[in-house]
C-alpha cells in the first residue's frame, strides 16, 4: 500500500467521522426554573391563564393518572403539566420557542445531509 492509498483512506475515514458527529441529535438540558417560585402571582396568570392555587390543584388532580418519569433526565410530572398549561394557554407551541425559559428540554437535530433543505436546516424544538 503506498502513502496515496493511505492518504485516501485515512482521509475517508475522517470524513466518515465528521458525518457521524454531525449527524448526532444532541439533547441540552436545562435547568427547570419553578414559576411557582419565580413568577409574580399576575405574572403567572399573564403567563398560564390560572392561579397558582388552581395550577396546583390541576397537577394534583391529573398526576395520579401520568406515567412515571423512567430516567432522570425526564421532565418531571409538574414540568409536563406546566409545559401543557403553557400551551394551553398561549395555543401554539412555536410561539414560545426560545422565549420560555420554564421549559427544560431543547431538541437540537444537526444533519449536513439536511443542510441543503432549509426546512430540516439547525431544527430547533422546545418543549
Amino acid at each position: 500500500m503506498d502513502d496515496l492509498d493511505l492518504y485516501v483512506q485515512l482521509n475517508g475515514v475522517e470524513l466518515l467521522e465528521q458525518i457521524e458527529e454531525d449527524a448526532e441529535i444532541v439533547l441540552q438540558k436545562y435547568d427547570f426554573i419553578d414559576p411557582f417560585q419565580s413568577l409574580s402571582d399576575r405574572l403567572f396568570i399573564i403567563f398560564y391563564r390560572l392561579s397558582k392555587g388552581l395550577a396546583t390543584k390541576v397537577i394534583q388532580i391529573v398526576t395520579p393518572f401520568m406515567k412515571a418519569p423512567s430516567r432522570s433526565s425526564a421532565l418531571t410530572m409538574q414540568q409536563k403539566v406546566m409545559t401543557a398549561l403553557r400551551f394551553f394557554a398561549s395555543g401554539s407551541y412555536q410561539m414560545d420557542i426560545g422565549v420560555s425559559h420554564y421549559a427544560s428540554v431543547k431538541l437540537r437535530l444537526h444533519d449536513d445531509s439536511c443542510s441543503h433543505d432549509s426546512r430540516y436546516r439547525d431544527s430547533t424544538i422546545a418543549v
